[in-house]
């Protein structure tokens, strides 16, 4: 804690000096305070430089500004431009307001621009991070990291990292969740088991856990968006929630009442206040504190089927009064918790982040959530249904990315122009009135779907992002507000106009993206119910309150978003026989009836009360009648085969309802038949063998992209480009494994055929997620492509970068992929000509050598048949015939470039067909006390005790080239010695021991570089289908001599290092120009 400064009190110049020059920052800190003339009059009123420390290359900065409320990024884009206008890229500042005692202590930098070597006073990747302080301040989070001495300016950036804040916050909201719903949970370096203290009515007893989690992640979702309500104040201060109702020291005087405040408090305050107009409230919640809190709408507070609520008359006799328990002491201690943090109810952006809980980490936090472990299936509902957190920065390009070409597509300006637009950077726009009316008109006539939205990373990104879009081009919101009345059927246009009465110009902007332009599709209820729940909060923190309005504190009602998130398998579509593919809805005689129906859609939207309720019932009529219609028609026309399915699908889905549908379909579900422009996503990572048979028969059937051993992101990629409208695009970041394996070449080619792919940036194996999940982002333009497929490529080395667009900009490569090209070879002209003209130089290996490249053995079973020294000793001493089927084993981790470091194992060589109980009494002892194991293999011989069948035993025998089945370098070594190994390692039978050198070399090194796939840590996989590839040089006997003489040189001398002559050799095999050898040893580092 410091000494010279407190950090809950208001802030103090010259005791905030004396923390920075003696707690603080380096030594070399000094004071030297001057104003800053202003140059314009906008939102810093008064600056003031205060010092320097010249160790760590910053200023410290002081900025004055009339109100607490005035916008984060305003003000900071005026500091921006002080630094900028100095000549400083990093800096310290306090920002302080004339109307509050509280303040901002901020770590801000810029990079600044060059043009023709010289520094401008122009700035790019600006980026704030601050720490809110003062007597409002929770300094908990300030107070830990601000409180040592800084040692580097990497040392400063870290003590302002949001990711920090998130973690910490993070990790206590899950600790939380595991005490309340049970479970493991890592505690420091162990692993602490705890038994549920959450009850609910009995219900299934299969989905009583899922039930269980999903009602904690609801209850905690739903209490932390009423702590930001809390947040959210009129300009007299007065919060729409009071303190009083909900805290900490609230619950401590329902335990002294011996109340149970989930039932006596929270129940009330989520579905008879929230949920209900205020006329329509029982009169024991129209008292004054209740009515200042505002009704919603929206369904965020309507109970949902497993919240077990029954409205009581009261709450103490409540249906499930005595069984739902929410224990107070944990309601206390998570309250207790959130007491400890700032909330900031200002949206964080990129460039402007607050280090407190903001509207966006909720994200973070639920995502992570639904991640949590389920006891019962020991995978997580996230894990299960594959999904990650996208990180900020990714999802900030990945918007950037989408909105870029929808505004070139479809105004016709340049995409430097729609890079300023989008850009947080100090740029001019340099458009002209008729280009911002064509934007204006394309952003309102926007439609964005992200197919796999979990807790809605993509949406919310697309939504703020459009926002400052907007704010940029129509600072009043007047030609947007227009606009959106436009759309409106004029019979609901001054219902509108009353709806955007006395709102915001941010309130009016994110109404409209959100009604006209954003939606959503998952699987999983819960994310469903999250996304929702951010749009909301997104939406509440700009909303006007007014204390003056008596009618819900001039606080409008939420929108209902039923159909704008939809809970439903993306994959899943409606029933259509083969022989009426053209059967769709909106083709059949009830056209009238589905446009009724999407006009219900529309005033939905902004429904509440009696009229809401009604419009629901007026949709399950018309969807029913519309249903039956249909089947009548299709029957009529003689198409049975889709009777049984089509009307059926299509009256079951309730969007009121708490179910998914098994099924997707946007015109149905959303009114929208010709596809969207943006199709966004991060969709599921479920490898293949996860996957049950029934869906991988469906997928098969309905996704020409998909093969047996698909990953289900595969089909993903197919039903994005179909929901993707002609001309729209479609990004998404997922696994990159479908660029090189086997699975993945249905997709490359249904893509490389039909649509134009923009943009490939490959991650590898860096972790973008918590998990290794070589992920890549891939563009694709739903545009037909040329004869050639001009692309961007980067693959991304590290993540020290600041800003992702400019890596890519700076670094990216331009690849040609022919529309009847076999495979991506994602490689600029050069390295691809070099590519093919050494695979041109010689015959494939596997053509060599006959085909006779063999994969290691199969166990099934390691603890049973692979044995050490000792266990060979003993078996050999109880019966020597046992020597006879024990062999030395060797695995891959083994095999180094040349040499074989063997760790003393042997495998038992109890092929299929020996009869061991007979013929090796003591190894059947031995394989015995395994034999329950042993009968469960699905890849064992006849008898339990026998290997699976394999032609091949006998060229383990033989001399033979080995090698692992990954390796940083290409690494191969040579065996004469008849030991077995073990897979995926592989063998080449073969006494040309010259092969190794080829194979060793720098020059095969980086041919499979090139064709193979890269693993974590930089390891290339050498599978037979690559190593296969490989190309043998025709060469002389003399030469073959010369290349063994180098490789028993190598064999006899691990140290040896090859002269320049023996590595030009090898290069000259190839007909390699100094150019060429070159290229390929600055790529392939170390001597080969």
């Amino acid at each position: 804690m410091p000494k010279y400064v407190k950090f809950s009190e208001p802030y103090d110049r010259s005791k905030f000096l004396e923390f920075l020059s003696r707690e603080f920052l380096t030594d070399s800190f000094v004071s030297n305070i001057e104003e800053i003339a202003l140059k314009n009059n906008g939102r810093i009123k008064n600056a003031f430089e205060l010092g320097e420390d010249p160790a760590l290359g910053i200023t410290v900065f002081e900025f004055e500004h009339d109100s607490e409320k005035d916008p984060r990024v305003s003000l900071s884009r005026e500091a921006f431009r002080i630094m900028a206008d100095y000549g400083i890229r990093d800096a310290l500042a306090i920002f302080k307001s004339s109307n509050s005692e509280n303040y901002r202590f901020s770590y801000m930098s810029i990079e600044l621009t060059k043009e023709n070597g010289k520094i401008k006073n122009k700035y790019s990747n600006p980026r704030r991070y601050s720490f809110y302080l003062g007597p409002d301040a929770k300094i908990h989070t300030p107070e830990k990291f601000l409180s040592k001495r800084v040692i580097d300016l990497e040392d400063l950036r870290k003590r302002f990292s949001v990711e920090v804040v998130n973690k910490e916050f993070y990790e206590k909201i899950a600790l939380l969740f595991t005490k309340l719903v049970g479970g493991k949970r890592k505690i420091g370096n162990k692993d602490r088991l705890f038994e549920p203290i959450l009850t609910l009515p009995s219900t299934d007893p299969h989905n009583d856990h899922k039930i269980l989690q999903e009602f904690a992640v609801r209850l905690i979702g739903r209490i932390i968006f009423v702590w930001f309500l809390k947040k959210k104040k009129s300009q007299s201060g007065i919060p729409l929630v009071p303190e009083e109702m909900l805290s900490s020291v609230a619950i401590e005087k329902a335990i002294e009442k011996n109340e149970h405040y989930y039932h006596d408090t929270i129940e009330p305050l989520f579905f008879e206040v929230l949920n209900t107009e205020l006329d329509k409230r029982k009169p024991k919640f129209r008292t004054k504190i209740f009515d200042m809190i505002p009704f919603l709408n929206g369904g965020l507070f309507s109970p949902h089927t497993f919240d077990y609520y029954v409205p009581p008359d009261d709450p103490r006799h409540a249906q499930y009064y005595n069984t739902l328990k929410v224990p107070n002491e944990w309601l206390k201690e998570f309250f207790e918790l959130l007491e400890t943090f700032n909330f900031t109810i200002d949206e964080n952006t990129p460039v402007d982040v607050e280090l407190s809980v903001d509207p966006e980490m909720l994200g973070r936090i639920f995502e992570n959530l639904l991640a949590e472990i389920n006891p019962e299936t020991g995978e997580s509902a996230r894990k299960a249904t594959g999904s990650y957190y996208t990180p900020r920065q990714i999802v900030e390009y990945m918007v950037d990315e989408s909105l870029k070409h929808y505004l070139v597509s479809s105004t016709g300006i340049t995409e430097k122009q729609a890079e300023k637009l989008l850009s947080y950077a100090d740029e001019e726009l340099n458009l002209n009135e008729d280009e911002k009316e064509k934007i204006l008109d394309a952003l309102s006539e926007l439609k964005i779907i992200d197919p796999a939205c979990g807790s809605g990373a993509f949406p919310m990104g697309l939504l703020q992002k459009i926002a400052y879009t907007l704010d940029k081009l129509d600072p009043n919101a007047t030609e947007w507000k227009e606009r959106q009345l436009r759309a409106v059927n004029p019979v609901f246009r001054n219902f509108i106009e009353e709806k955007f009465r006395n709102e915001s110009a941010s309130y009016i902007r994110k109404l409209g993206i959100i009604e006209h332009s954003i939606y959503g599709v998952d699987i999983q209820e819960i994310a469903v119910e999250l996304s929702k729940l951010r749009v909301f909060l997104s939406l509440i923190v700009d909303a006007n309150v007014n204390d003056n309005i008596h009618e819900n504190r001039g606080v409008k009602p939420l929108p209902n978003l039923e159909f704008k998130f939809v809970c439903a398998n993306t994959l899943g579509k409606l029933h259509e026989s083969k022989d009426n593919k053209q059967q769709r809805l909106g083709d059949t005689s009830s056209d009238k009836d589905i446009l009724k129906l999407k006009a219900i859609m529309e005033r939905f939207f902004n429904s509440y009360g009696d009229e809401k309720e009604r419009l629901k019932d007026e949709f399950r009529k018309l969807q029913k009648k519309i249903a039956q219609a249909i089947d009548k028609e299709i029957f009529e026309k003689g198409n049975t085969k889709m009777i049984k399915s089509l009307g059926h699908e299509l009256s079951q889905w309730d969007p009121f309802a708490d179910k998914p549908s098994d099924w997707f379909d946007p015109e149905w579900m959303f009114g929208i038949k010709n596809g969207f422009d943006i199709v966004i996503a991060n969709p599921p990572y479920i490898r293949q063998e996860a996957l049950d048979s029934d869906l991988k028969e469906y997928l098969r059937k309905n996704y020409k992209t998909m093969t047996g051993t698909s990953d289900i992101y595969v089909a993903f990629y197919e039903r994005g480009i179909e929901l993707t409208r002609e001309g729209g695009i479609l990004v998404y970041i997922s696994s990159n494994k479908f660029l090189r394996a086997k699975y993945g070449k249905a997709l490359t080619k249904f893509l490389q055929k039909n649509y134009t792919i923009s943009k490939i940036i490959d991650f590898g194996d860096l972790p973008v997620f918590d998990a290794t999940t070589y992920p890549c982002i891939l563009t694709v333009k739903k545009v037909k492509p040329g004869e050639e497929n001009h692309l961007r490529y980067l693959k991304v080395e590290d993540l020290n970068y600041k800003s992702l667009r400019e890596e890519i900009e700076r670094k990216s490569i331009n690849v040609v992929i022919r529309k009847d090209s076999d495979r991506w070879v994602l490689e600029d002209k050069a390295s691809l000509k070099l590519l093919e003209k050494i695979q041109a130089a010689g015959i494939p290996l596997g053509e060599y050598v006959n085909g006779k490249i063999f994969r290691g053995i199969v166990t099934g079973y390691n603890k049973a048949f692979i044995i050490d020294e000792a266990k060979r000793q003993e078996l050999i001493q109880k019966d020597p015939k046992s020597a006879e089927i024990i062999k030395p084993y060797l695995t891959g981790k083994e095999i180094k470039r040349y040499s074989i470091e063997w760790k003393g194992k042997y495998i038992i060589l109890a092929k299929d067909g020996i009869d061991i109980p007979h013929d090796y009494p003591a190894i059947y002892e031995h394989l015995s006390q395994y034999k329950e194991a042993l009968e469960k293999r699905w890849d064992k011989g006849k008898y339990w005790y026998n290997l699976r069948p394999c032609a091949y035993y006998s060229e383990f025998e033989k001399p033979k080239i080995v090698w692992g089945n990954l390796a940083k370098t290409a690494s191969f070594a040579y065996d004469n010695f008849g030991k077995y190994v073990n897979a995926p390692a592989c063998i080449m039978p073969t006494s040309e021991i010259w092969l190794l050198t080829l194979l060793n070399s720098k020059v095969i090194d980086f041919f499979l570089r090139k064709l193979a796939i890269e693993r974590r840590g930089g390891f290339v996989e050498q599978k037979p289908i690559y190593v296969s590839k490989i190309p043998v040089p025709v060469i002389s006997d003399s030469k073959k001599k010369e290349l063994r003489k180098i490789a028993e040189e190598r064999l006899s001398d691990k140290k040896k290092i090859l002269t320049d002559v023996e590595k030009y050799t090898i290069y000259k095999l190839f007909g390699l120009s100094t150019k060429e050898i070159n290229a390929i040893e600055n790529m392939c580092e170390g001597e080969i």
